[in-house]
């Protein structure tokens, strides 16, 4: 147990809780957590939040957890993924009456020293931007962004296939794309390009801690399309289409220094959708009836990494729009 005193007439205590008591501990932060989209979307029955219940608690059994108290009153928690190489803050919270009173930067500062114990240089946690407070004091505690979690784009398909296109590829060269099979390879390929844009924005360490922590797993199932993106004869990134009844949906992640302007994503995105890639490939069939044919979708749906996003909005935004509803990036820090 910690014991920080503010004053005379106040106590703040950081207490370490057992594995017996997990069940109320995740109530509690649950409990705090209850705005955020993913606790919110749980709660929508019994069933799902029961479901929810149990999983996040499974999940909590394997972690550091420990409360914040005031005069003896319980009014944070935080949870901590202790990895080789890193902490990961699972869940770290305040309750509504007790925020503003710089105890988040107090749970954080326990974190880092937690850490440092261990000998561990990083601290790592995932936050919804929209939580502006909570983003801004992140930052004046130095942190930053890692450029792990997506978010999306949307574009209308019209608008792609009337693109001329002649003058974009003398300008980059023609965009193909290569069918990937193989697990090993599509793993390979997506940490590579993956890695590389966290590099170019957040610097070595940051792709170092990324593959070094598997903060890069990026779940890629058996039914998505997985294609190798060729510009000009050169590897240039990957792309996924993923099942969809509605819009065509593609999460990619490409070369941050060839290929982060609106011209090269507007020339990928016709390609894509005008010339290489066989409809055949991603038509509904009664294998797949998810799959959608690519001339079907009005719209084209883009996961990609919100620096990536924030280049394209720099030099063209007007081609598509961006829904940040659930924005999520993982922060980190470097302690060494």
């Amino acid at each position: 147990m910690k014991i920080i005193q503010t004053d005379q007439k106040k106590q703040i205590t950081i207490k370490h809780i057992p594995f017996w008591r997990l069940f109320w501990f995740a109530k509690l932060t649950i409990k705090i957590h209850e705005k955020d989209p993913i606790f919110r979307k749980a709660q929508v029955n019994f069933s799902e939040r029961l479901k929810f219940f149990f999983s996040f608690s499974w999940k909590l059994l394997f972690q550091s957890r420990f409360i914040l108290l005031e005069n003896g009153h319980v009014c944070g928690t935080l949870s901590l993924d202790v990895k080789p190489d890193s902490v990961f803050v699972f869940a770290v919270g305040i309750f509504e009456e007790y925020r503003r009173k710089g105890y988040g930067s107090l749970l954080m500062e326990f974190t880092e020293d937690f850490a440092k114990k261990r000998k561990i240089n990083f601290v790592n946690f995932s936050v919804l931007l929209e939580n502006k407070s909570a983003t801004s004091m992140y930052y004046k505690l130095g942190y930053k962004s890692q450029g792990i979690g997506l978010t999306l784009i949307r574009y209308i398909q019209e608008k792609l296939v009337s693109i001329n296109a002649d003058g974009l590829i003398d300008q980059y060269g023609a965009i193909n794309f290569r069918r990937v099979i193989l697990k090993n390879e599509i793993k390979s390929k997506i940490i590579h390009w993956w890695s590389e844009e966290i590099e170019a924005f957040a610097g070595q360490n940051a792709k170092a801690n990324s593959i070094q922590t598997n903060l890069l797993d990026f779940d890629f199932r058996n039914e998505w399309k997985i294609f190798e993106i060729i510009t000009n004869d050169e590897e240039s990134g990957i792309v996924a289409i993923l099942p969809s009844d509605v819009f065509l949906t593609l999460v990619f992640f490409t070369d941050p220094k060839n290929t982060w302007t609106i011209n090269w994503t507007k020339l990928f995105l016709h390609s894509l959708v005008k010339e290489k890639i066989s409809n055949s490939l991603i038509k509904k069939s009664t294998t797949s009836p998810s799959l959608i044919s690519l001339n079907a979708s009005p719209l084209v749906q883009v996961f990609l990494t919100y620096q990536h996003k924030d280049a394209l909005e720099k030099t063209n935004k007007s081609l598509f729009t961006h829904d940040s509803n659930e924005d999520r990036q993982i922060f980190f820090k470097n302690l060494d």
